[in-house]
């Protein structure tokens, strides 16, 4: 017969565990015994201090009182030791958790992360481990599960040794002593599958409601993070007094999900509030029973507080194996957007390795041959029928007005987005069958929405490599920032911005000659500049580019503007507009074509130019 469900729940979250530490989980059985054996020494020594006290045995007493508190001892000794050594490999296997969901969202495919399928899982995720604490609360169902099985296994060694000592010798007496255990379990037995079936629907449920509110909560992560938490907006916020439209969003958002809410803190404690009233009611039975063994001097007083605690464990943690079994099938279905993202991340790795193509060329010739893109749920065409060559060296301007396609071409160039028509050569080479990581490593880009990381302005450089000094003060100096970075406190050291350090604030203009310092200390052969200075005046403008003309010889340079300040600088231009190339030549021969786009555009700007 094949593995049940429940099987493979618990096999798959073993498998999971072991994943970020092999032996937490050996560690966890060793203080589920450790609490186990304690719980039941100090049961089973206070019914035997009971029986002592009623024989006047005052040594006897003395004994095991002294015994006890030796033995717990050494009890609160080895749990200290463990406590502390599980504490610490649970924190660092948190982290490695964590880590490895960050190193899957870097390995996803840049095209599924703008998805709104990609954003509603990495929202469930959060909302998960953020909210829920899934993956800690997984360890946790491990420690109630290992101690439930050790209850009942010591419990069930006491009950054998209970039958060899009572002291009867009529055969009614004994039948009626077994039949009340009968009772007993069949209670037990019939309260277990309703705490079962509990479990079942909540297992049904608890997902379904847990989706609901992940994608609730993505709102609530957005006002948080991308508004109240964001100090960038700060100024729009208090200008535009946005507080009471974020209160209100909120509002209604706590709204939405807190009768979703409900329902889930619902389904997920009914089957162990089902067991705690089977516990309390199993266990006022069982000492019933056994204070009537006692009355008629079948066993002695102390055996009841000893049988009857272990009865009533045996019995109730029966119950509880069942629902932490449960457990473990919700915690999976509750990481099912977890492991969802890690086989992401590993089929895009597999599929970078079994890529046909090993060759990484410098410079390189890149040709768009009849391309065409759309966005994810989109109908209108981003590009219709693009061709255009780079030839090695050369520098391309790419003009065109806003969404015009000029961004979408520099995404595909750069391997973010793969073309639904036509191809992408490198070399000759399909782009699909180039290794995106090899590739990326030839290119530098400066976007647009281009960011700046809270490090030191030294590691956005390097980006953790070994950082050249004297040769990022080059290329500060050839872009007039030298003596800004120089009279810098910490100088290249200083970090920018106030996100978990005490850093500085960049203007617009040093932010964009940073980015600009770090695309050339990545010494690529192809450099892409998209519109990083559109929030320029076009004078400035005009001056970066002739600082960028000035340092980039010998590289493929693509100019990316609905502005012309670079196609002084450039080789050729491309004239992009409504997703298709409408011209293609150098400066002075498409500003000759009479009412041709790229005049229009060049003549509505030249007062800047010329």
């Amino acid at each position: 017969m094949g593995k049940t469900n429940k099987q493979i729940d618990f096999l798959n979250s073993v498998k999971l565990v072991k994943k970020y530490d092999k032996g937490i989980l050996k560690l966890m059985f060793l203080r589920s015994v450790v609490n186990c054996v304690g719980i039941y020494f100090n049961s089973v020594s206070l019914g035997l201090i009971i029986d002592a006290l009623g024989k006047r045995e005052k040594k006897e007493v003395l004994y095991l009182v002294v015994g006890i508190g030796l033995f717990n001892a050494l009890l609160a000794v080895a749990r200290l030791v463990l406590n502390k050594v599980i504490n610490m490999r649970n924190f660092y296997l948190q982290q490695h958790y964590n880590k490895s969901k960050t190193a899957a969202c870097f390995a996803v495919d840049y095209a599924e992360t703008e998805t709104v399928e990609f954003q509603d899982m990495r929202q469930n995720i959060r909302y998960s481990d953020d909210n829920m604490g899934t993956f800690p609360a997984l360890l946790n169902v491990f420690e109630r599960f290992y101690e439930s099985c050790m209850t009942l296994v010591i419990g069930i060694g006491i009950m054998i040794t209970m039958l060899f000592s009572v002291k009867t010798s009529s055969p009614v007496a004994v039948a009626a002593f077994i039949a009340a255990f009968a009772v007993l379990v069949v209670f037990a037995g019939c309260f277990t599958k309703i705490v079962k079936k509990l479990q079942k629907v909540s297992s049904g449920k608890v997902p379904v409601l847990f989706d609901d509110m992940a994608k609730g909560n993505r709102l609530g992560m957005y006002l948080l993070e991308r508004i109240v938490h964001n100090y960038n907006m700060g100024k729009d916020i208090r200008i535009y007094h946005t507080e009471k439209l974020v209160n209100t969003e909120f509002g209604n958002m706590v709204d939405r999900m807190a009768d979703c809410y409900k329902k889930i803190c619902l389904f997920m404690s009914a089957p162990s509030t089902g067991s705690d009233i089977v516990y309390v009611i199993l266990g006022g039975m069982i000492y019933i029973v056994m204070a009537f063994a006692a009355l008629l001097g079948h066993i002695t007083v102390g055996s009841v507080v000893i049988y009857a605690d272990s009865i009533r464990k045996v019995l109730g943690t029966w119950s509880d194996i069942f629902i932490c079994y449960g457990e473990f099938g919700v915690l999976q279905n509750r990481l099912g957007s977890v492991k969802e993202l890690l086989s992401m991340a590993e089929e895009a790795k597999e599929c970078m390795e079994t890529k046909e193509c090993q060759k990484v060329w410098s410079p390189m010739e890149i040709t768009f041959e009849n391309v065409s893109f759309r966005y994810p749920n989109e109908e209108e065409w981003a590009l219709d029928n693009v061709s255009f060559t780079i030839k090695k060296g050369e520098k391309i301007c790419i003009v065109g007005k806003n969404g015009a396609g000029k961004s979408t071409a520099i995404k595909l160039l750069c391997g973010l987005y793969q073309p639904q028509k036509g191809r992408i050569l490198v070399e000759g080479i399909d782009l699909r069958k180039i290794p995106g990581e090899a590739y990326r490593k030839m290119l530098s880009v400066v976007f647009q929405d281009f960011k700046l990381f809270s490090f030191s302005i030294s590691d956005n450089l390097s980006m953790g490599n070994e950082f050249d000094e004297e040769r990022a003060r080059k290329i500060f100096r050839e872009l007039g920032m030298e003596k800004r970075v120089a009279n810098l406190e910490n100088g290249m050291n200083t970090v920018l911005y106030h996100d978990y350090e005490d850093g500085i604030e960049c203007s617009g203009g040093e932010a964009q000659k940073i980015a600009l310092a770090r695309s050339h200390y990545q010494d690529t052969p192809v450099l892409i500049l998209d519109e990083p200075t559109s929030a320029l005046d076009a004078r400035t403008e005009m001056e970066i580019f002739r600082d960028m003309d000035r340092i980039s010889n010998g590289k493929t340079v693509l100019y990316v503007s609905h502005r012309l300040s670079s196609c002084r600088f450039s080789d050729r231009v491309i004239v992009f507009d409504d997703g298709r190339i409408v011209q293609n030549g150098t400066h002075e021969a498409l500003v000759a074509e009479e009412n041709s786009v790229y005049q229009k555009l060049w003549n509505a700007q030249a007062q800047y130019y010329t």
